[in-house]
């Protein structure tokens, strides 16, 4: 157990390495066959495509005109929110040649086209004549998308987009009617039992997925900070124990408070 640990904070300034992945496998316990098949199952019927047109869809039939502006607008939101994203793992299916290339790379084209989705959708709600719910939902799509997208693809740090896609639309329908659907939170329990079960994520990435959703959400300002949470540890803030740690600054000013700030100026 001590060498697992061990190498499981192998690198503590590189972040999260391959070795916590699969932890049950490596600590010698094996997971069922029945435990995997039921972890996958989840995650496909848990997608984000899937909860966007679950979200859409119960706004428009709840809320008519008040949540989307006419029926083009919400069939715009559906193909923006739930077509587009899935597009890619279609592709994958039926060229083999894309297939080969695993799944990396089908992630990686999948969220490129999710925000490319979110910027259509958001540009359509803004300067297409919608109502603030629908802007809203957008913005808080296309802000969640590009932060996992800087996590992905600057900081190579998998954020489960899986709880982001849940978490966000939890919140949203809760904030518009009501806490009726708080209770769908708990989805996030086989959510990242089924992400660390199958390998795809660790318990931190899937509460960070999670988090930067909820905050977007609520139209909080925030950002991953790495430097901060290993600034921290540095400065032994934690226990000895505390390996890994990330910063989240938060921000409800009128400005953001992440751009145009004069080069000298230290923000606390």
């Amino acid at each position: 157990m001590e060498n697992l640990r061990a190498n499981h904070f192998e690198s503590r300034d590189s972040g999260l390495n391959k070795n916590e992945f699969n932890l049950s496998a490596k600590s010698g316990r094996s997971v069922g066959k029945g435990k995997l098949c039921a972890a996958k199952i989840i995650r496909v019927v848990t997608v984000p495509p899937v909860f966007a047109a679950l979200l859409t869809t119960i706004l428009y039939i709840a809320m008519g005109d008040a949540a989307f502006a006419n029926r083009f607008h919400y069939a715009e939101a559906v193909f923006s929110l739930s077509l587009l994203p899935v597009v890619p793992y279609a592709l994958c299916a039926v060229i083999p040649a894309l297939k080969k290339r695993g799944r990396k790379f089908e992630r990686t084209v999948a969220l490129i086209f999710s925000v490319t989705g979110y910027f259509m959708g958001a540009a359509f709600a803004f300067f297409g004549g919608g109502v603030q719910v629908e802007k809203v939902m957008f913005a808080t799509y296309l802000c969640s998308g590009l932060l996992l997208a800087i996590l992905s693809f600057i900081f190579k740090y998998r954020a489960s987009g899986h709880a982001c896609g849940v978490a966000g639309p939890v919140a949203m329908l809760t904030a518009y009617l009501g806490a009726a659907f708080l209770p769908a939170a708990l989805l996030l329990v086989p959510i990242g039992i089924s992400s660390v079960r199958l390998g795809r994520h660790t318990v931190l990435q899937v509460i960070i997925g999670s988090a930067v959703s909820v905050a977007a959400d609520n139209r909080i300002d925030n950002r991953v900070l790495y430097s901060a949470g290993q600034a921290a540890l540095r400065m032994n803030c934690f226990p000895s124990d505390v390996r890994v740690c990330f910063g989240i600054p938060l921000s409800t000013t009128s400005k953001s408070i992440f751009f145009d700030r004069d080069p000298n100026h230290v923000m606390l």
